[in-house]
C-alpha cells in the first residue's frame, strides 16, 4: 500500500470515528420522545420540574465564529439558557470557529450525525434548498438602513420562511430540523478602495461577488463581477486585482477587508442569512418540553443576535473612520438601477413568495418604527447605539406574531 493510500485510508477510518462517536455520545440516552408539553411562558423553574426525570443529553455543536467573539454571542447565549432552563439535563460541546465542517460542508455534517447542531450557509447549496434561494433573491425588498432595517430583516426570515411550507421540507428532505429559519445582522453594501457613488464611478470596476443577484445588479452600472475566496479577497484587494466587494461591514470587518476597502456605498442590494438547524433523528428523539425548550428560549438567540449585531457594526464603523474611509449612500441613479432588478427578480418569483416578501417587509418596517426603532443614517448610527438600546420589545413582538404559531405541541 501507498503513502498517499494509507494517509487516506487513515483519514476515512478518522473520520468513521468521529461520526460514531458523536452518535453515540447524542444517543446514549436513547429515544425519549414524547410525554407532556408545557404551556406557552412556562417559568424556568416548571421547565426544570417537567425536565426533572429526563436523561442527560450532551449535543455536539459547532459555531461559526471563535469563542467569545460577536457572531457566537447568539449561540454561547442561548446554549447556556438551554442548559440552565433545563436543570443541567441539557448540555453542549462547542466545536468553535467551523473546526468540524466549513462552508457547503455543514449541512451534510449535521444530517449524518457528526454534528448534532450548527449554523448552516444556505447559499452554498443552493440547489438544495430552492427556497432559501428564492428568499435570498428577493431580499433586495428590505431597508438598508443599521437600525430599523436590521429588525425588519430578523423578522422577514423568520416570517416568510414560516408562510411558506417548502421551506421547511426542503431543510427536512436533507434530514435537518430547522431551529431558526434565518438571522441576518447587516445589510450588505458595496465596499471599495477608493469611494464610488454614482454608475460612472463603478464602470470598468471588479467587484467581488459570487451572488448571481449582486452580478445583475452590478452589470447596470458597468461594473464586472468577480469570484473570489474569503482568504484571497484581502490580497485581491490591496493589490487591485478587484477595485470592491459586496459584502456586510460586519463580515467585512471580521475579515480584515474592510481596512483596505473603507469606502462603504450603502444601495438596495439586501441581505444573506444563516439558518440554525439540529439532525432531525436527535430533535425527535427530545421529549416534548426540551423541543418546547429549544423553541421558548430563540429570544435569547434572537436578542443576542441583534445586540451583537449592533455592537460589531458600531465597530465597523470605527474601522472605518481609522482607515480615513465613509459610509454613504449610493447615487439615485444607481439606487434606482440596483431596485429596477429587485423588482424584476420579486416578478420572477413564485407570486407566494413574492407576495409573502412584501408583505413581510411593509408590515415589519411598520412594526419597528411603532416600537421606536426608526431608520437611522449610518452616519447617526453611533450616538444612536451610546444610547445602549434594548431589542426586548421587538423580539417580544416576533415571538408573539411569528414564533408562536410554530411551537413544538
Amino acid at each position: 500500500m501507498t503513502l498517499k493510500s494509507l494517509m487516506t485510508h487513515a483519514s476515512l477510518l478518522v473520520s468513521a470515528a468521529l461520526v460514531l462517536s458523536a452518535c453515540a455520545e447524542t444517543g446514549s440516552a436513547g429515544d425519549q420522545s414524547g410525554g407532556s408539553g408545557l404551556p406557552a411562558a412556562s417559568t424556568k423553574a416548571e421547565f426544570q420540574k417537567a425536565l426533572a426525570d429526563m436523561s442527560p443529553v450532551d449535543l455536539n455543536v459547532q459555531t461559526l465564529g471563535s469563542k467569545g467573539s460577536a457572531d457566537d454571542a447568539k449561540d454561547e447565549e442561548y446554549m447556556a439558557a438551554i442548559t440552565d432552563w433545563s436543570g443541567g439535563k441539557i448540555t453542549f460541546t462547542v466545536n468553535y470557529a467551523q473546526s468540524v465542517a466549513t462552508g457547503a460542508e455543514i449541512d451534510k455534517a449535521v444530517s449524518t450525525g457528526l454534528l448534532d447542531m450548527a449554523t448552516v450557509i444556505p447559499s452554498y447549496n443552493p440547489t438544495l434548498y430552492p427556497t432559501f434561494t428564492a428568499l435570498n433573491n428577493v431580499s433586495g425588498v428590505l431597508g438598508n438602513d443599521p437600525v430599523a432595517s436590521m429588525l425588519q430583516s430578523q423578522a422577514w426570515w423568520l416570517g416568510v420562511p414560516a408562510s411558506l411550507p417548502s421551506f421547511d421540507e426542503e431543510f427536512q428532505k436533507q434530514g435537518l430540523q430547522v431551529l431558526v429559519s434565518g438571522y441576518s445582522s447587516a445589510p450588505h453594501s458595496i465596499q471599495c478602495t477608493k469611494e464610488r457613488r454614482g454608475a460612472g464611478d463603478f464602470k470598468g470596476a471588479v467587484i467581488r461577488s459570487s451572488e448571481a443577484k449582486v452580478k445583475e445588479q452590478i452589470a447596470t452600472v458597468g461594473a464586472e463581477a468577480a469570484n473570489i475566496s474569503t482568504a484571497e479577497a484581502f490580497e485581491a484587494l490591496q493589490r487591485g486585482v478587484v477595485d470592491c466587494e459586496v459584502t456586510s461591514m460586519r463580515v467585512s470587518a471580521k475579515s480584515g477587508t474592510l481596512e483596505e476597502a473603507h469606502f462603504v456605498t450603502t444601495a438596495p442590494i439586501g441581505y444573506n442569512a444563516a439558518t440554525l438547524v439540529m439532525n432531525d433523528g436527535v430533535w425527535d428523539k427530545l421529549p416534548l418540553a426540551a423541543r418546547q425548550l429549544f423553541h421558548d428560549r430563540l429570544d435569547v438567540y434572537l436578542q443576542a443576535n441583534i445586540k451583537s449585531g449592533w455592537k460589531a457594526n458600531s465597530e465597523a464603523l470605527g474601522i472605518v473612520q481609522k482607515a480615513g474611509g465613509s459610509v454613504e449612500p449610493a447615487s439615485d441613479e444607481v439606487a434606482a438601477k440596483f431596485t429596477q432588478v429587485n423588482e424584476s427578480l420579486l416578478g420572477k418569483a413564485d407570486p407566494a413568495v413574492a407576495k409573502a416578501a412584501r408583505e413581510y417587509a411593509e408590515t415589519w418596517a411598520a412594526k419597528a418604527t411603532e416600537l421606536g426603532f426608526s431608520a437611522t443614517d449610518w452616519s447617526d448610527f453611533l450616538s444612536w447605539f451610546a444610547g445602549d438600546p434594548d431589542p426586548k420589545p421587538f423580539v417580544d413582538a416576533i415571538t408573539t406574531d411569528i414564533l408562536a404559531e410554530d411551537r413544538p405541541e
